[in-house]
Protein backbone atom coordinates (compact mmCIF):
# COMPACT_ATOMS: atom_id res chain seq x y z
CA UNK A 1 0.00 0.00 0.00
CA UNK A 2 1.35 3.61 -0.77
CA UNK A 3 -0.35 6.60 1.05
CA UNK A 4 -0.04 10.33 -0.62
CA UNK A 5 -1.32 13.13 0.92
CA UNK A 6 -2.14 16.72 0.09
CA UNK A 7 -0.28 18.96 2.10
CA UNK A 8 -1.81 22.07 2.24
CA UNK A 9 -2.13 22.16 6.04
CA UNK A 10 -5.82 22.72 6.09
CA UNK A 11 -7.78 20.12 4.04
CA UNK A 12 -6.18 16.85 5.21
CA UNK A 13 -6.99 14.85 2.29
CA UNK A 14 -5.37 11.84 1.76
CA UNK A 15 -5.21 8.62 -0.86
CA UNK A 16 -4.47 4.98 -0.59
CA UNK A 17 -3.61 2.51 -3.34
CA UNK A 18 -2.85 -1.04 -3.19
CA UNK A 19 -2.22 -3.22 -6.29
CA UNK A 20 -3.57 -6.91 -5.73
CA UNK A 21 -2.82 -8.78 -8.82
CA UNK A 22 -5.69 -7.75 -11.26
CA UNK A 23 -7.51 -5.18 -9.11
CA UNK A 24 -6.75 -1.84 -8.07
CA UNK A 25 -7.92 -0.97 -4.30
CA UNK A 26 -8.15 2.68 -3.38
CA UNK A 27 -9.00 4.77 -0.62
CA UNK A 28 -9.71 8.20 -0.40
CA UNK A 29 -10.92 10.71 2.32
CA UNK A 30 -9.81 13.10 5.35
CA UNK A 31 -7.18 12.49 7.62
CA UNK A 32 -7.84 12.71 11.62
CA UNK A 33 -8.56 11.05 14.53
CA UNK A 34 -11.89 9.64 15.48
CA UNK A 35 -12.76 7.49 18.87
CA UNK A 36 -15.75 4.78 19.78
CA UNK A 37 -16.77 2.96 22.88
CA UNK A 38 -16.88 -1.29 22.59
CA UNK A 39 -17.83 -3.24 24.91
CA UNK A 40 -16.91 -0.80 27.95
CA UNK A 41 -13.37 0.36 26.13
CA UNK A 42 -12.84 3.34 24.37
CA UNK A 43 -10.93 2.64 21.02
CA UNK A 44 -8.90 5.65 19.18
CA UNK A 45 -8.23 5.05 14.74
CA UNK A 46 -7.79 7.99 12.62
CA UNK A 47 -8.79 8.50 9.16
CA UNK A 48 -12.38 8.62 7.69
CA UNK A 49 -12.21 7.75 4.06
CA UNK A 50 -14.06 5.82 0.63
CA UNK A 51 -12.33 2.45 -0.05
CA UNK A 52 -13.03 1.68 -3.66
CA UNK A 53 -11.88 -0.96 -6.58
CA UNK A 54 -11.90 -2.00 -9.79
CA UNK A 55 -10.47 -5.50 -11.51
CA UNK A 56 -8.82 -5.45 -14.58
CA UNK A 57 -8.29 -7.83 -17.50
CA UNK A 58 -5.11 -8.84 -16.23
CA UNK A 59 -2.01 -7.87 -14.44
CA UNK A 60 -0.74 -5.16 -16.73
CA UNK A 61 -3.48 -3.07 -17.22
CA UNK A 62 -4.00 -3.30 -13.37
CA UNK A 63 -0.23 -1.91 -12.89
CA UNK A 64 -1.28 0.63 -15.97
CA UNK A 65 -3.64 1.77 -14.16
CA UNK A 66 -2.42 2.27 -10.69
CA UNK A 67 0.52 4.44 -12.37
CA UNK A 68 -2.17 6.42 -13.49
CA UNK A 69 -3.86 7.30 -10.89
CA UNK A 70 -0.56 7.62 -8.95
CA UNK A 71 0.49 10.04 -11.36
CA UNK A 72 -2.77 11.78 -11.64
CA UNK A 73 -2.77 12.44 -7.80
CA UNK A 74 1.10 13.78 -7.51
CA UNK A 75 -0.06 16.36 -10.41
CA UNK A 76 -2.82 17.55 -8.16
CA UNK A 77 0.07 18.06 -5.36
CA UNK A 78 -0.42 15.03 -3.11
CA UNK A 79 2.95 13.63 -1.29
CA UNK A 80 3.50 10.34 -0.48
CA UNK A 81 3.82 10.17 3.30
CA UNK A 82 4.53 6.29 3.69
CA UNK A 83 8.26 6.69 2.75
CA UNK A 84 9.01 10.68 3.27
CA UNK A 85 11.90 11.76 1.17
CA UNK A 86 12.91 13.76 4.69
CA UNK A 87 13.50 10.80 6.68
CA UNK A 88 17.12 9.44 6.70
CA UNK A 89 17.04 5.79 6.54
CA UNK A 90 19.38 3.94 9.13
CA UNK A 91 20.57 0.76 7.20
CA UNK A 92 22.44 -1.05 10.18
CA UNK A 93 21.61 -4.34 11.01
CA UNK A 94 19.06 -5.30 13.59
CA UNK A 95 20.12 -6.89 16.52
CA UNK A 96 18.14 -10.42 16.36
CA UNK A 97 18.00 -12.92 19.14
CA UNK A 98 17.43 -16.48 18.07
CA UNK A 99 15.81 -17.89 21.05
CA UNK A 100 13.10 -15.14 21.54
CA UNK A 101 12.48 -15.04 18.20
CA UNK A 102 11.23 -18.84 18.42
CA UNK A 103 9.35 -17.74 21.85
CA UNK A 104 7.12 -15.42 19.67
CA UNK A 105 7.08 -17.28 16.57
CA UNK A 106 5.17 -20.27 19.44
CA UNK A 107 3.42 -17.73 21.67
CA UNK A 108 -0.76 -17.63 20.98
CA UNK A 109 -2.22 -14.75 19.29
CA UNK A 110 -3.28 -12.83 22.82
CA UNK A 111 -0.09 -13.34 24.57
CA UNK A 112 1.76 -10.20 24.56
CA UNK A 113 4.73 -11.32 26.80
CA UNK A 114 6.99 -12.51 24.54
CA UNK A 115 7.36 -9.61 22.50
CA UNK A 116 7.61 -7.03 25.45
CA UNK A 117 10.67 -9.39 26.77
CA UNK A 118 11.98 -8.97 23.42
CA UNK A 119 11.33 -5.01 23.18
CA UNK A 120 13.04 -4.83 26.66
CA UNK A 121 16.14 -6.96 25.24
CA UNK A 122 16.52 -4.64 22.44
CA UNK A 123 16.20 -1.55 24.03
CA UNK A 124 19.01 -2.98 26.76
CA UNK A 125 21.18 -2.95 23.65
CA UNK A 126 19.91 0.66 22.04
CA UNK A 127 18.01 -1.40 19.06
CA UNK A 128 15.04 1.07 18.43
CA UNK A 129 12.83 -2.13 17.12
CA UNK A 130 12.66 -2.36 21.09
CA UNK A 131 11.02 1.21 21.37
CA UNK A 132 8.59 0.49 18.33
CA UNK A 133 7.47 -2.50 19.94
CA UNK A 134 7.12 -1.07 23.02
CA UNK A 135 4.72 1.91 21.08
CA UNK A 136 2.73 -0.31 19.78
CA UNK A 137 1.74 -2.39 22.65
CA UNK A 138 0.94 1.51 24.10
CA UNK A 139 -1.04 2.06 21.29
CA UNK A 140 -3.59 -1.20 22.23
CA UNK A 141 -3.63 0.57 25.75
CA UNK A 142 -6.92 2.83 26.97
CA UNK A 143 -5.12 6.28 26.43
CA UNK A 144 -6.72 9.50 25.44
CA UNK A 145 -6.92 10.68 22.15
CA UNK A 146 -3.71 13.60 22.18
CA UNK A 147 -1.85 10.32 23.30
CA UNK A 148 -2.67 8.27 21.02
CA UNK A 149 -1.67 10.26 18.21
CA UNK A 150 1.84 10.72 19.57
CA UNK A 151 2.32 7.40 19.87
CA UNK A 152 1.46 6.68 16.45
CA UNK A 153 3.46 9.66 15.13
CA UNK A 154 6.99 7.79 16.81
CA UNK A 155 5.58 4.76 15.47
CA UNK A 156 5.84 5.94 12.12
CA UNK A 157 9.04 8.28 12.34
CA UNK A 158 10.54 4.72 13.58
CA UNK A 159 9.75 2.81 10.68
CA UNK A 160 10.28 5.29 8.12
CA UNK A 161 13.68 5.48 9.68
CA UNK A 162 14.49 1.64 9.90
CA UNK A 163 12.43 -0.25 7.77
CA UNK A 164 14.88 -1.31 5.31
CA UNK A 165 16.65 -3.03 8.62
CA UNK A 166 13.92 -4.56 9.61
CA UNK A 167 12.11 -5.91 6.96
CA UNK A 168 14.67 -6.15 3.96
CA UNK A 169 15.80 -4.16 0.87
CA UNK A 170 13.48 -6.44 -1.33
CA UNK A 171 10.29 -6.19 0.96
CA UNK A 172 10.76 -2.44 0.81
CA UNK A 173 11.33 -2.43 -3.01
CA UNK A 174 8.46 -3.83 -3.38
CA UNK A 175 5.81 -2.16 -0.93
CA UNK A 176 3.32 -1.32 -3.44
CA UNK A 177 2.43 -5.26 -3.84
CA UNK A 178 2.21 -5.50 -0.07
CA UNK A 179 0.05 -5.33 2.56
CA UNK A 180 1.52 -5.84 6.25
CA UNK A 181 -0.10 -6.16 9.10
CA UNK A 182 2.22 -5.37 11.99
CA UNK A 183 2.09 -6.21 16.03
CA UNK A 184 3.93 -5.59 18.55
CA UNK A 185 7.24 -5.04 16.15
CA UNK A 186 6.54 -7.99 14.26
CA UNK A 187 4.43 -8.72 10.84
CA UNK A 188 1.37 -10.91 11.95
CA UNK A 189 0.01 -11.48 8.42
CA UNK A 190 1.28 -10.40 4.78
CA UNK A 191 -1.06 -9.89 1.54
CA UNK A 192 1.19 -9.94 -1.44
CA UNK A 193 0.61 -9.59 -5.07
CA UNK A 194 2.07 -12.46 -6.86
CA UNK A 195 2.09 -11.15 -10.33
CA UNK A 196 5.52 -9.87 -11.30
CA UNK A 197 6.88 -7.22 -13.87
CA UNK A 198 9.86 -8.05 -15.61
CA UNK A 199 11.56 -4.99 -14.04
CA UNK A 200 10.76 -6.03 -10.22
CA UNK A 201 12.32 -8.97 -8.29
CA UNK A 202 10.29 -12.61 -8.14
CA UNK A 203 7.62 -13.60 -5.32
CA UNK A 204 10.42 -16.19 -4.23
CA UNK A 205 13.00 -13.18 -3.83
CA UNK A 206 9.96 -11.28 -2.47
CA UNK A 207 9.15 -14.01 -0.18
CA UNK A 208 12.49 -14.99 1.25
CA UNK A 209 13.20 -10.99 1.96
CA UNK A 210 10.28 -10.87 4.17
CA UNK A 211 10.49 -14.22 5.88
CA UNK A 212 14.04 -13.65 6.84
CA UNK A 213 13.61 -10.25 7.71
CA UNK A 214 13.93 -9.45 11.64
CA UNK A 215 10.07 -8.05 11.99
CA UNK A 216 9.26 -10.89 9.42
CA UNK A 217 10.78 -13.97 10.34
CA UNK A 218 7.35 -14.77 12.83
CA UNK A 219 5.00 -14.26 10.06
CA UNK A 220 1.78 -16.29 10.81
CA UNK A 221 -0.87 -15.82 7.65
CA UNK A 222 0.21 -15.21 4.27
CA UNK A 223 -2.11 -14.91 1.56
CA UNK A 224 -0.55 -14.60 -2.37
CA UNK A 225 -2.97 -12.81 -4.93
CA UNK A 226 -2.82 -13.83 -8.56
CA UNK A 227 -0.10 -16.38 -8.41
CA UNK A 228 1.00 -17.77 -11.51
CA UNK A 229 -0.11 -21.42 -12.49
CA UNK A 230 2.99 -22.32 -13.97
CA UNK A 231 4.79 -21.43 -11.08
CA UNK A 232 2.71 -22.14 -7.70
CA UNK A 233 4.61 -25.59 -6.99
CA UNK A 234 7.73 -23.97 -7.32
CA UNK A 235 6.70 -20.90 -5.29
CA UNK A 236 5.05 -23.29 -2.48
CA UNK A 237 8.50 -25.74 -2.56
CA UNK A 238 10.58 -22.44 -2.13
CA UNK A 239 8.35 -21.34 1.10
CA UNK A 240 8.83 -24.34 2.40
CA UNK A 241 12.45 -23.74 3.00
CA UNK A 242 12.49 -20.78 4.53
CA UNK A 243 12.49 -20.04 8.03
CA UNK A 244 8.94 -19.82 9.04
CA UNK A 245 8.32 -21.19 12.27
CA UNK A 246 5.43 -18.92 13.18
CA UNK A 247 3.76 -19.48 10.06
CA UNK A 248 0.36 -21.74 9.99
CA UNK A 249 -1.85 -20.55 7.08
CA UNK A 250 -0.97 -19.63 3.26
CA UNK A 251 -3.90 -18.86 1.06
CA UNK A 252 -3.61 -18.57 -2.38
CA UNK A 253 -5.43 -16.82 -5.56
CA UNK A 254 -4.26 -18.71 -8.63
CA UNK A 255 -6.02 -19.09 -12.02
CA UNK A 256 -6.95 -22.95 -13.35
CA UNK A 257 -8.96 -23.98 -16.05
CA UNK A 258 -10.96 -26.89 -13.92
CA UNK A 259 -11.33 -27.94 -11.14
CA UNK A 260 -9.62 -31.34 -11.56
CA UNK A 261 -6.03 -29.64 -12.09
CA UNK A 262 -7.18 -27.14 -9.03
CA UNK A 263 -7.40 -30.14 -6.63
CA UNK A 264 -3.71 -31.38 -8.18
CA UNK A 265 -1.99 -27.97 -7.44
CA UNK A 266 -3.80 -28.03 -4.00
CA UNK A 267 -2.33 -31.63 -3.14
CA UNK A 268 0.92 -30.62 -4.24
CA UNK A 269 1.00 -27.47 -2.14
CA UNK A 270 0.04 -29.26 0.63
CA UNK A 271 2.58 -32.50 0.35
CA UNK A 272 5.30 -29.77 -0.31
CA UNK A 273 4.71 -28.06 2.89
CA UNK A 274 3.28 -30.75 4.86
CA UNK A 275 6.62 -30.94 7.24
CA UNK A 276 6.19 -27.07 7.90
CA UNK A 277 2.69 -28.34 8.70
CA UNK A 278 1.04 -25.42 7.15
CA UNK A 279 -2.70 -25.15 6.30
CA UNK A 280 -2.50 -24.66 2.44
CA UNK A 281 -5.85 -22.99 1.08
CA UNK A 282 -6.36 -22.63 -3.32
CA UNK A 283 -8.79 -20.41 -4.76
CA UNK A 284 -9.74 -20.08 -8.06
CA UNK A 285 -10.73 -17.28 -10.62
CA UNK A 286 -11.18 -17.04 -14.28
Amino acid sequence: MARYELPDGKSGKFFEITLEGNRVVTVTGIAGAYSFKSDGKTIYGSDSGRKGGRTYKDADAAQKAYDKAVAAKRAEGYKRVDRPDDVVEVTTDALRDAALEAMIAGASPGDAGPYLVYADWLEHRGDPRGEFIALQHAKQQPTDNARFLELKKREQALLFAHERAWIGDVTVACAHRLKLDWRLGFIESARINATTNPTEPPLAAVLESLLRSPAGCAVRSLELLGMPNDRSAELFAALAKLPSPGLRTVKATTRCADLVAAREISEAHRRRLEAARVEIEVTLYD
